[in-house]
């Protein structure tokens, strides 16, 4: 049963080192992405029509897969984190395009 004890007694502190961890923190990855979706669900329902409740279900299907993914992301992916190599190998094609362009 749901007791205010145990919400006075939960450990705020390691709840709140693991969503700003991470360079940009954790909650900014997770507002990011449920922005997108939000805006996405906006411009479904402004553009009317008939319900289909099979769309709406797999876009929040995708926005629960996608926050899991960026949450548990180090575990998942074996070789770190894919934002990471991914500004990596920009950078890299980056300097690569200076080199040949002077």
């Amino acid at each position: 049963m749901l007791n205010i004890e145990n919400f006075k007694n939960a450990r705020w502190q390691d709840i709140y080192a693991f969503f700003v961890a991470g360079s940009p923190p954790l909650m900014v990855k997770l507002l990011i992405i449920n922005t997108i979706f939000l805006v996405i669900l906006i411009i479904k329902k402004s553009r009317g029509g008939n319900r289909n409740y099979q769309t709406s279900y797999t876009v929040q299907a995708l926005l629960i897969a996608a926050n899991c993914l960026i949450m548990f992301q180090s575990q998942l992916l074996p070789q770190g984190q894919f934002l990471d190599k991914l500004n990596q190998s920009r950078e890299l094609t980056h300097e690569i395009y200076k080199r040949f362009t002077g």
